[in-house]
């Protein structure tokens, strides 16, 4: 599968707590930490549908690399729910909206990962001579 767009969206929901007599906050109250997105793919074979009409849970990788330095966020537990978009004479793309939760498997919602230094052999082909 290929994406055409992507969007995540952390919410720390994280609210100060005020008072009179203080400048500024005293102290912060902490919500739950909500991860939610939205993607718009195109997708090989008829699992991706058969899995949004299923509600499947699901989980999610990216693994991004440049100059010898990168990271990775995983996602590994999310509902993916949308439409699916069939034009005339175009490809068909899915329009998904994806709602993460804390996987019973590895009991997290996201990971993040970063790499300070990669090694040469690491490194995604075909990008060695990119100055981006």
């Amino acid at each position: 599968s290929f994406a055409q767009e992507a969007t995540l969206s952390i919410t720390n929901n994280i609210s100060a707590d005020t008072g009179l007599g203080k400048l500024g906050a005293f102290d912060y109250s902490t919500g739950n930490f909500g991860l939610s997105g939205s993607v718009t793919a195109y997708f090989i074979g008829l699992e991706a549908v058969n899995a949004i009409r299923c509600n499947c849970t699901v989980g999610m990788d990216m693994i991004l690399a440049s100059k010898n330095t990168g990271i990775v966020i995983d996602m590994p537990a999310f509902t993916i729910g949308g439409s699916i978009d069939v034009e005339a004479n175009t490809s068909i793309k899915m329009s998904l909206e994806q709602a993460a939760f804390a996987s019973s498997k590895f009991g997290f919602v996201l990971g993040w990962t970063a790499f300070a230094y990669l090694p040469a052999a690491a490194m995604p082909a075909g990008l060695d001579g990119c100055d981006c």
